[in-house]
């Protein structure tokens, strides 16, 4: 699944649809949500890919329609999962663990706009 999602391009989106719909089929309930889960984190943490994601949710919801319920379940859970009601300030240069501050406004700011 990793190797499909990391691979997956607007050219080539139905290719890779098939082939994690070919796996998915042959896996369990359980696993279909880790891939749902695996595909709605990609999305919102990889913003730059978030559209082309959306669009092989589409694809795979056409055939499995429990993916959708999925991404629901982790729509409903996004503020649980991920503080979004505090707001990182970017930091100054001269403030203790600087790098550090500067890697988690990063991953707020994609997580906001995937």
């Amino acid at each position: 699944m990793f190797g499909a999602l990391n691979k997956v391009v607007l050219s080539n989106i139905d290719t890779f649809a098939k082939e994690i719909l070919t796996i998915l089929k042959k896996n369990d309930e359980t696993f279909r949500m880790r891939v749902s889960t695996l595909l709605f984190n990609k999305a919102i943490t990889e913003s730059a890919f978030a559209v082309i994601l959306a669009d092989m949710a589409k694809q795979l919801t056409a055939s499995v329609p429990e993916i959708a319920e999925d991404l629901e379940a982790q729509v409903n859970l996004f503020h649980t999962l991920y503080d979004m009601n505090e707001t990182i300030v970017f930091p100054s240069v001269g403030e203790e663990n600087f790098d550090d501050k500067v890697i988690l406004w990063f991953k707020q700011k994609d997580k906001r706009r995937g």
